[in-house]
């Protein structure tokens, strides 16, 4: 019973593809752009990080289906062993897009109840909005450097829109 449940869980929510899991990153950078209060925009930050996070295992599986030993996508992934594995998919993905590293630090760290790679992710609080746009409320630091989140949001989907079409990955 355990694995129907398990594999019943492929596609939830009517999501069967890496495209409507860029589609999903899309609408949560925006819900977390428009929100009016801090719970909405703390949860719509973190939720767009792990859809954005996640599409590595649509793509993949999307990959998987077409076929790992094609030569053509091995070498557009830099890969040049017996078959792709999901591995080479991820290390070309944030090698290609720092900011999936990002994204996959928040992931995890709301997940982990830590964050590995990033000294922090902080909310600004409303009330420190004077000097500040909405979309600075939720501002990441790596490194000693202060990032908007949605910047780092913004190029991770925009890498995702335009990359994932390659191979037809989001078919």
């Amino acid at each position: 019973m355990i694995a129907n449940t398990l594999l019943s869980a492929a596609g939830s929510f009517g999501l069967e593809s890496g495209a409507a899991m860029i589609a999903k990153g899309w609408r949560e950078y925006h819900r977390c752009d428009r929100a009016t209060n801090d719970e909405d925009r703390r949860d719509a930050g973190i939720n767009c990080a792990i859809t954005i996070w996640h599409v590595n295992d649509w793509i993949w599986a999307a990959i998987a289906k077409f076929g790992r030993r094609d030569a053509e996508l091995a070498e557009y992934l830099g890969v040049y062993g017996e078959k792709i594995s999901k591995d080479d998919l991820v290390s070309w993905a944030v090698k290609t897009c720092p900011e999936l590293e990002i994204c996959q630090a928040i992931c995890n760290g709301s997940k982990h109840v830590g964050l590995r790679g990033l000294r922090s992710t902080e909310m600004i609080a409303s009330d420190d909005r004077a000097d500040r746009e909405v979309q600075n409320l939720v501002v990441i630091e790596e490194n000693g450097n202060e990032r908007p989140a949605l910047s780092v949001y913004r190029a991770a989907l925009d890498f995702w829109t335009n990359e994932a079409t390659n191979f037809h990955a989001m078919k």
